[in-house]
């Protein structure tokens, strides 16, 4: 242990990067909140800890680097005299290394309680995305309210410290046409509908945002959708806003890409996606827009850039890898990702691969990696359009999905990880109470970043970890409580996503129980609400779990289910006992803890609402099963069928309740026959009418008195 007999921790560091300074930042603050000692911030030469990020750094020790530390990895080493050495190939590992101990310190409550360790990411590319409320791809009210806080520095400083922090290291931006937002073109000076003035503050934004990304180790990504100009352009060149191949839109596009790469050296690359309104395209045609485009925009600029280059509605693989074996070929390009929706709009569902978007189809085209690729590296895009609202965290899930989709997979290089419908800015869902601590959405859904960035950046952190970051927060002994209730929790939208195929963004969202647009099954007409007929008649995602229909026609026609098929009575079991498991963990805290500390309350109260919400789903599928059992072979189930509803409905009045007191009736991003705001309580009705349904059905071979 360091000898600390003035009561300072001295640190020899380089005080010109201003990652590693991050991290001592951060030190600082961990050793002021948890021990009696100071940090010497000015540079030693005899110090209690140094902080190496790369060989010059260790060649002031007369050292190298240890030869098991990656790009981004870092060795934390204790010195016989007791002085800590963190050890990084670059400034990334070494910011990494010193929140490490930052953590530990937290944790221990003391500085030097500090154990050897050596971590190296397991993921490279760890990224979030953003969809921007300006020129967005998603409309409406839930978008527009995020503008103002969206274009405050200070936010994206709050949201990046946390990216940091969490080790995301890649930040992508997503609207359909950034452009004039960033530059006035050269040749198209028409196309920006923004006064100098305008831009010029535009252009203070965007700068500033890329430079602290990349003070904090963050890459910075543009991603826009095609093909897209502004309404000024279109008026002025006769031409449509949307899907115009003319000549005059292919130039504009090129030439902007090589402008926004010379103007803002920050920024990191550039992406886009061949889909939505390129729809009459041939593949040929799409791929090829997008080489004289894209391709040639990023090699006419002046320095190099990343491509990612999406795989969404390509419809043909090898088109695609023929542009890429293309774009490889181009000196500026200096990487390209390939990103590629992971069960399309939900990947929070099965860690199974049962679908992308590639083609409308959903099919899984294993071309994309098959022959492997040799210059370009697949990117997992893991969507969350099934819960906005409640608090998510599943460590389990996020591990078990690396295990399977990038651990032995070398063609897989990253994940990014986000939201369509939902931009975690301002948070306008929850009512005003004295127990809300945070500013941001983000700052709410503090688990779901901290899980994933964590794990992405080493699957093998342990739970312990993330118990102690709920203590830090509401105080000792809580921890692996609450960590065990998010558990039980976040299984429910997982399971219903797996059980109820959903396939782009607003055919499901299992936080609310909706499918406002029905993609694989029934279609009642009457509301967004999932009905009991439209849960029973449904194609699953997962294609281990039965559906009820066909569990009915294995369990009747005599076959045996195979012991790894997941049938509705199996998933409504685990439901069941998650859900029971929720409730018992709420009451054991609430014997034990106040209530009054912080955001606590509204924490159990988000477990209580998964609670029943899992136990809600638990019983329709019970339900489910009754209910279709008479229907197709007339026995007497339908009373039970009744009475498991009556005991979700109970379920459901309880979630309403408890949401109702917290949350306001927020905006939902699509048209539907409730309009577009969503709340538990506005769907009262339609669980009550699942009762009414069941009670008026007669079996299908009825054929009256």
């Amino acid at each position: 242990m360091p000898s600390l007999s003035h009561g300072t921790v001295s640190i020899a560091y380089r005080t010109d990067s201003p990652l590693i300074q991050f991290g001592v930042d951060e030190l600082d603050a961990a050793i002021s909140q948890s021990s009696h000692y100071d940090l010497n911030l000015q540079p030693a030469t005899d110090a209690d800890l140094y902080i190496i990020g790369g060989d010059a750094d260790a060649a002031t020790l007369d050292a190298a680097i240890p030869e098991d530390v990656t790009a981004e990895g870092f060795k934390i080493e204790i010195a016989d005299d007791g002085s800590i050495y963190v050890w990084a190939s670059d400034d990334a590992g070494a910011m990494y290394g010193t929140l490490e101990l930052a953590e530990r310190t937290r944790s221990a409550g003391e500085w030097g309680e500090i154990e050897e360790s050596t971590i190296n990411p397991a993921v490279e590319f760890r990224a979030l995305k953003f969809n921007l409320p300006w020129s967005p791809y998603r409309y409406g009210e839930q978008t527009e309210i995020h503008f103002e806080t969206c274009r405050d520095l200070e936010f994206w400083r709050a949201f990046l410290d946390m990216m940091a922090r969490n080790r995301f290291n890649a930040l992508t931006l997503w609207n359909l046409h950034p452009f004039p937002y960033m530059i006035k073109p050269h040749a198209y000076p028409e196309a920006s509908p923004l006064s100098d003035r305008e831009l010029d503050e535009w252009k203070s934004f965007w700068h500033e945002l890329f430079r602290m990304a990349k003070e904090r180790g963050i890459e910075t990504y543009l991603l826009t959708w095609n093909i897209v100009v502004t309404e000024e352009f279109a008026d002025i060149h006769g031409v449509e806003r949307l899907n115009d191949t003319a000549e005059v839109i292919k130039t504009y596009t090129r030439e902007s890409i090589t402008q926004v790469l010379n103007e803002y050296e920050d920024l990191t690359g550039i992406g886009t996606t061949m889909s939505d309104w390129m729809g009459a395209m041939t593949p040929r045609e799409k791929q090829q827009w997008l080489k004289e485009t894209f391709v040639d925009g990023i090699a006419a600029a002046d320095r190099p850039a990343t491509f990612l280059d999406r795989s969404v509605r390509t419809n043909s693989i090898d088109e695609m890898r023929r542009v890429i074996d293309e774009a490889d070929d181009v000196d500026n390009v200096s990487k390209i990702w390939v990103p590629s929706k992971f069960n399309w709009s939900h990947g929070h569902s099965t860690t199974a691969l049962e679908m992308t978007h590639d083609y409308r189809s959903g099919e899984v085209d294993d071309s994309l990696w098959n022959p492997e690729p040799t210059n370009y590296e697949l990117v997992w895009t893991v969507r969350n359009e099934d819960f906005f609202v409640l608090r998510w965290g599943d460590p389990d899930f996020i591990r078990d999905h690396i295990q399977a989709n990038h651990a032995s997979k070398s063609y897989v290089g990253g994940y990014i990880i986000g939201s369509e419908g939902y931009i975690p800015a301002k948070d306008f869902s929850h009512r005003v109470h004295e127990h809300q601590t945070w500013q941001y959405a983000f700052e709410k859904q503090w688990l779901f970043y901290l899980l994933w960035g964590r794990l992405l950046y080493d699957p093998t952190t342990s739970d312990e970890v993330f118990e102690q970051a709920f203590e830090t927060r509401y105080g000792p002994g809580l921890g692996e409580r609450l960590l065990k209730g998010y558990k039980f929790g976040s299984r429910m939208p997982i399971e219903l996503a797996a059980f109820h195929a959903g396939t782009w963004d607003y055919t499901l969202y299992p936080e609310g129980f909706l499918a406002p647009v029905v993609a694989r099954g029934l279609d009642d007409g009457v509301s967004p609400f999932i009905s009991i007929d439209e849960l029973v008649d449904h194609q699953t995602l997962d294609s281990s779990y039965l559906s009820i229909p066909e569990y009915i026609e294995a369990r009747d026609g005599g076959e045996e289910i195979d012991e790894t098929r997941v049938t509705p009575i199996d998933l409504a079991e685990r439901m069941e006992r998650n859900g029971e498991q929720i409730l018992g963990i709420v009451d054991s805290l609430n014997a034990n803890v106040h209530r009054g500390t912080g955001a606590l309350e509204c924490e159990l109260a988000d477990l209580v609402t998964w609670g029943h919400l899992t136990l809600y789903f638990a019983k329709k599928l019970r339900a489910g099963v009754k209910y279709e059992t008479y229907r197709v072979t007339g026995k007497r189930q339908k009373d039970d069928a009744v009475e498991l509803l009556r005991e979700a409905a109970d379920h459901w009045e309880r979630v309403s309740a408890v949401t109702d007191e917290h949350y306001h009736e927020i905006p939902y991003a699509t048209d539907w026959k409730e309009g577009t705001t969503f709340s538990w309580k506005k769907y009262n009705d339609q669980v009550q009418r699942d009762i009414h349904i069941v009670q008026m059905s007669r079996p299908y071979d009825y054929k009256g008195a």
